[in-house]
């Protein structure tokens, strides 16, 4: 004989929220001051995928510098190690859940070149070895933080900027001295 079952209906599998590309950190070589910096995320997920992009775990908003931070792509428009450096990562919701993405480090170049939070005569020895004259492009990996203006050259441009920043040993800089 034949026999009928009750009908069934069949959905398709709900799609966990993943992050598929992560950002990739730009901290070697640092970011020169001044230039724009971007980091980008790929994910997927059920639903409309919401992103949040994060400094140092603090949401970041729209104010002119901070662009896309609700995309994809966040760009930081002039960078400035005063504000900028840190670790940015991204946190996207969709209908399945909330995932963050690796974080990734934003290094931006300061005239503090051996991180001891002055800039004194060891910083202008590191500078002047680096030294490459107007529009030479810097060769050297450990000379690429010595680049203290928007260009690919050391030169009399990039002394000038450090000058201005100078505070002598164990004096803090002003942090916004390349402004």
């Amino acid at each position: 004989g034949t026999a009928s079952s009750y009908s069934a209906a069949l959905f398709p599998p709900r799609s966990w929220t993943t992050v598929l590309e992560h950002p990739q950190s730009l901290d070697a070589p640092p970011v020169p001051h001044g230039l724009d910096a971007v980091f980008a995320v790929a994910a997927s997920g059920d639903g409309t995928v919401i992103y949040q992009w994060q400094h140092d775990g603090i949401d970041l908003s729209e104010d002119g510098r901070h662009i896309g931070t609700t995309t994809s792509a966040l760009t930081i428009t002039q960078v400035n190690a005063a504000y900028d450096d840190g670790a940015y990562r991204c946190r996207v919701t969709g209908g399945c859940g909330t995932v963050y993405s690796n974080e990734a480090q934003l290094k931006v170049v300061k005239p503090d070149f051996d991180d001891d939070g002055d800039v004194d005569n060891q910083d202008f020895g590191h500078l002047q070895a680096c030294m490459t004259g107007l529009t030479v492009p810097v060769q050297d990996p450990a000379c690429m933080g010595a680049r203290l203006d928007s260009d690919s050259d050391i030169d009399q441009t990039d002394l000038a900027k450090f000058i201005d920043c100078v505070s002598g040993p164990d004096q803090p800089y002003d942090v916004t001295c390349l402004d």
